[in-house]
């Protein structure tokens, strides 16, 4: 996609002056890629990344680019099938987390895409996106159960007082 900068001249619907980058229309079909993968991978088992071009489009070169946790990368093609979707295996070579992305330059018909980042918790334990780990949940348990017994005995404390206040329990 290209790109032209333009210069605002204050007018009113604009805004105060500044520069803008926009995107200028090469005549050519839009397109969008996808990226997805596990978030959570075993150490030892390699990552498997996949989405696809729409509109569907059969034969495009993909280029799915890793990112090490020291922030290195190292890229990986393959080819999309039919119906626009892609597939590939990767063996990382050091745990923590890393980041997929893919793209494909695009042709003479249709304009290329850059997928968003993912990531991967490669080789490495830790809550899960999804929900808290078991220890925040067994620590939740504590600290309401803590509570609780709190105000039970706060409750019985109070009814001895008021006993003691009208008599009916001796010192």
């Amino acid at each position: 996609m290209e790109k032209i900068e333009t210069i605002f001249l204050g007018e009113e619907t604009f805004g105060p002056r500044g520069i803008a980058i926009r995107p200028v229309s090469s005549g050519k079909i839009l397109t969008s890629i996808s990226c997805n993968t596990e978030l959570q991978v075993q150490e030892g088992a390699s990552v498997s990344v996949y989405g696809s071009i729409s509109p569907p489009l059969d034969g495009k070169t993909i280029t799915v680019t890793f990112t090490r946790p020291d922030g290195s990368e190292t890229t990986t093609t393959t080819t999309s099938l039919s119906d626009g979707s892609y597939n590939v295996s990767y063996m990382p070579d050091v745990k923590g987390t890393w980041k997929a992305q893919a793209s494909w330059s695009g042709d003479g018909t249709y304009e290329g895409a850059v997928s968003s980042l993912v990531s991967i918790n490669y080789g490495v334990s830790g809550e899960s996106i999804d929900g808290p780990g078991p220890l925040f949940l067994v620590l939740a348990v504590v600290i309401i159960v803590i509570v609780l017994v709190a105000v039970v005995l706060r409750r019985r404390k109070s009814k001895i007082k008021k006993k003691s206040e009208k008599g009916l329990v001796s010192s």
